[in-house]
């Protein structure tokens, strides 16, 4: 098996089509979905206490953010 092979974009589902456009949902669509929702799900168990100083994994968190905001600001 090629190691590329992997990184192949491939179609799950046709969602529909506007005017000449295909819409179609991707297994890295999928992949992206499944991010956020595991991201927003540690986020939301991290927040779960408030208290007016963040634990380690709500700064663990902050800094992920940091790292990311980042990485989107510098790429703009």
């Amino acid at each position: 098996m090629n190691p590329i092979e992997q990184f192949e974009i491939s179609p799950l589902k046709e969602l529909g089509r506007i005017g000449a456009y295909h819409s179609i949902f991707t297994n890295s669509a999928a992949y992206m979905f499944l991010c956020v929702a595991i991201l927003v799900g540690v986020t939301l168990f991290a927040m779960r206490g408030n208290s007016l100083v963040p634990g380690r994994l709500q700064s663990a968190l902050e800094a992920v953010y940091e790292f990311i905001a980042d990485t989107v600001r510098q790429s703009a």
